[in-house]
């Protein structure tokens, strides 16, 4: 199974079926976000989204994260996470996931985010 938004690999096996205490658990979480890009998504200039898994780690709005563009970090902040994106993850072939869509200030279809772009939290 993949990995979803604070959940760490290897973390599914050992979650309770109760799915209350496995969310108590998901928002206790202090994992730093370690996100993946898949792929972008531009409605105009100003509707941009990054779309991709985390590897680990948790995110809300309005947490500072750092865009790892090249070799200079691009500082964004979230405007809005959804989590109802589909589709194939790349890491996995043929495999279905969940992926998150990320809009962020700062990044537009000009800043050169492509897929395999890193982005973690902002120390």
């Amino acid at each position: 199974m993949g990995n979803y938004l604070g959940i760490v690999e290897g973390e599914w096996e050992d979650q309770p079926h109760n799915w209350k205490t496995f969310f108590k658990r998901w928002q206790r979480s202090k994992e730093k976000l370690r996100f993946e890009v898949i792929r972008t998504e531009a409605m105009s200039q100003e509707d941009f989204f990054v779309i991709g898994r985390a590897i680990c780690g948790r995110v809300q709005v309005g947490d500072k994260v750092l865009v790892q563009v090249g070799d200079k970090p691009i500082a964004s902040k979230i405007m809005s996470i959804d989590h109802s994106v589909q589709g194939d993850s790349d890491a996995h072939k043929g495999e279905f996931h969940m992926l998150i869509a990320l809009k962020l200030t700062n990044i537009n279809p000009n800043s050169g985010v492509i897929a395999g772009t890193i982005i973690t939290h902002a120390s």
